[in-house]
């Protein structure tokens, strides 16, 4: 059973990006957190390297647009926090942008950087649940739900 659900839109045109975002989504879907665990977006993603996969592309720091290794993953991390926040999970860790982002409203942010920022949540449910990850290619978006399982 989906308990919550939140879904946000990416450009198409920008392939690096896009594959950095599949991939993070990759690693969290399917993760199962029983109840009193904790979920860290760094400990399941990994470090953003091109050994890993990761391809450059902008991402923000310091209130500029650069160029990094991973660039984009912060909205699987936005739109999992959206979903999670729905949930009423308690949220242990999150970080805004220091410019807002296209995809999100400020408050929904979390943003996230390798041995710097993380997010970090806990399901304070009684029952275990499972993330779901996917990414739609046809209308450039995704979909983060949290099913109970």
């Amino acid at each position: 059973m989906i308990i919550s659900s939140a879904t946000t839109k990416f450009k198409p045109y920008e392939t690096n990006r896009n594959t950095n975002i599949e991939i993070a989504s990759n690693k969290i879907n399917g993760v199962i957190l029983k109840p009193g665990e904790t979920f860290s977006f760094n400990k399941i993603v990994g470090e953003r390297t091109e050994k890993n996969g990761f391809k450059e592309a902008t991402s923000i720091d310091n209130k500029k647009l650069v160029k990094s290794i991973g660039g984009g993953i912060c909205q699987v991390s936005t739109t999992l926090n959206m979903a999670v926040k729905k949930a009423g999970l308690d949220i242990i860790e999150v970080h805004i942008h220091s410019i807002p982002v296209h995809y999100a409203k400020r408050e929904d942010e979390a943003s996230v950087s390798w041995g710097e920022k993380d997010y970090i949540f806990k399901n304070n449910k009684t029952y275990p649940i499972k993330i779901n990850s996917k990414i739609n290619k046809t209308n450039s978006s995704i979909t983060v739900s949290l099913e109970k399982v």
